[in-house]
């Protein structure tokens, strides 16, 4: 067969003898020796393969972003990339991986501390004197006669996860 295409007896299944068509390796597949000469193989995880017929997986994963088939996580055999959603971070910063949920009293950003709502690919503490109750979205300063708290009672100059309301005679500002 030519390159980017498989023997085949039926049209889906790879035949080593006998074939009677050449059918295209189907997205998220390459000919791997680009030749028609074997099986069809999955692209390997960190890359993907948009179209079919590929003597390559042309596509390699961003950081921030994981393989997919339909728009969800597959390991190997990705036919596109999509973006890390809000409240989750690709955790390798490779795109060779799922994208993972942000902690409490982090947000997901750039890997310099920076917000980043979507695509990011590292999940670091919430700066002095904000808070983020569930790793969704960036982190909040306390309202008025209120404080940054981890355990509900003490301050929390950083990786706050809840806010507080100040004790009486004391206030927040």
């Amino acid at each position: 067969p030519a390159a980017g295409k498989f023997a085949s007896i039926d049209g889906s299944a790879y035949a080593a003898s006998a074939a009677t068509q050449q059918v295209d390796c189907p997205a998220g597949t390459y000919d791997h020796g680009g030749d028609g000469a074997g099986a069809c193989v999955a692209c390997a995880n960190g890359t993907y393969g948009a179209s079919a017929g590929q003597t390559t997986c042309g596509g390699t994963v961003a950081a921030g972003h994981f393989g997919s088939v339909s728009g969800s996580y597959v390991a190997t055999g990705a036919t596109a990339e999509t973006i890390c959603p809000n409240g989750t971070y690709d955790d390798s910063g490779d795109g060779d991986g799922d994208c993972v949920d942000v902690a409490a009293g982090k947000r997901g950003t750039n890997g310099s501390n920076v917000y980043a709502a979507t695509g990011a690919v590292a999940a670091e503490a919430c700066p002095v004197d904000t808070w983020n109750g569930d790793g969704n979205g960036d982190c909040a300063t306390p309202a008025a006669g209120k404080f940054a708290s981890i355990d509900g009672s003490a301050y929390a100059a950083s990786a706050a996860t809840q806010q507080v309301d100040c004790p009486a005679g004391t206030y927040g500002d």
